[in-house]
């Protein structure tokens, strides 16, 4: 049969291959796996997330929690969630653009404004800006800043 099956594919290494394949079904199955399966992903115990809600709480950052602990960023912020830390990023309100429009009032610059109120100076210009034209945030701009 397998000389049949060469001459009328005329090409041995698919007669080969096909060799090979009724050879396993002949002997009763595929060879055994040679190679290790992925283990399991573990599940992280209540002390690690603790070590992680710790830290979070220090730097409020979740690239540098993975980091100490050895995880990826997603298990970090995926335990995080699980016992309740909203990892999300922070958002910009009313409150903070008059206290960045009322500082840039006072002569401060950008770079200052943004050292002490912890914003970055692009959205401590975008802040002034919208303090200056009298306008507050809606919820559709608070995603885009």
């Amino acid at each position: 049969m397998v000389r049949i099956l060469h001459s009328y594919l005329n090409h041995i290494t698919a007669g080969q291959r096909l060799a090979r394949i009724i050879a396993q079904a002949e002997k009763g199955g595929r060879p055994p796996r040679t190679e290790l399966l992925r283990p399991a992903a573990k599940q992280k115990t209540a002390e690690q997330v603790e070590e992680m809600v710790g830290i979070w709480y220090q730097c409020h950052n979740v690239e540098e929690v993975a980091r100490q602990v050895g995880a990826d960023q997603t298990t970090v912020r995926r335990n995080l969630r699980k016992v309740g830390v909203d990892t999300s990023p922070r958002v910009l309100t009313d409150d903070d653009i008059q206290q960045i429009g009322q500082l840039a009032d006072a002569g401060h610059s950008c770079r200052q404004i943004a050292a002490r109120v912890g914003w970055t100076r692009s959205t401590v210009a975008k802040a002034i800006r919208l303090y200056r034209e009298g306008r507050t945030i809606t919820p559709r701009e608070e995603c885009r800043l």
